[in-house]
């Protein structure tokens, strides 16, 4: 009897476990269009041809989300600005 019930109450213990540890629900379709909308407005998708993304490839077509992530950061346009200058003598 003794055993009976312990072995229930390890059960439930490892089912509550289990159940705690589920990943979370997968993103809603709505949510992934609103993410692929973002990634391709912002340029963050491959270019097809090779490891680069647009943004890479064709910064002039995305210098405003520069801009926009500039101010989120809190920076200054002009110290985005130097730091894509830099950027840019680097290569990257």
């Amino acid at each position: 009897m003794k055993t009976t019930k312990l072995f229930t109450a390890l059960s439930l213990m490892l089912a509550a476990a289990i159940a705690q540890a589920a990943p979370d629900a997968p993103p809603t379709r709505a949510q992934v269009h609103a993410e692929t909308a973002a990634a391709v407005r912002d340029g963050d998708v491959p270019s097809g041809y090779d490891v680069h993304t647009m943004r890479e490839l064709l910064p002039s077509m995305y210098a405003h989300d520069a801009a926009r992530r500039a101010r989120a950061a809190g920076q200054p346009a002009s110290a985005q600005a130097v730091a894509a200058s830099a950027a840019r003598g680097r290569g990257e």
